[in-house]
């Protein structure tokens, strides 16, 4: 993708997938020009599959549902450190 915006995974399923096992997981889903889950492809719920960005920003780490590869870090380590850091925002804390 264009301005060092890339895929580094999908959710589909209700869950996340690597670009390797998605592509393996939906095979019978159409590809676009890049090789990548074209926008016209659908989990086995019949649910658009949703690429994930290097540009997202999740909460905590996101692991592929079949090879357990981390597709994307998270903000947080653990619940443990969102809710400190949830705490010390509220006491004015940075």
């Amino acid at each position: 993708m264009a301005g060092g915006i890339t895929i580094v995974g999908y959710s589909a399923d209700a869950d996340v997938w690597c670009p390797e096992c998605a592509k393996h997981t939906y095979a019978d889903q159409p590809l676009n020009e890049s090789g990548d889950l074209s926008e016209e492809a659908f989990d086995h719920e019949g649910n658009p599959i949703h690429p994930i960005f290097s540009t997202d920003n999740p909460e905590f780490d996101e692991y592929c549902n079949k090879c357990g590869e981390l597709v994307n870090r998270g903000l947080y380590r653990d619940q443990d450190d969102y809710d400190q850091r949830a705490i010390d925002a509220m006491r004015g804390n940075p």
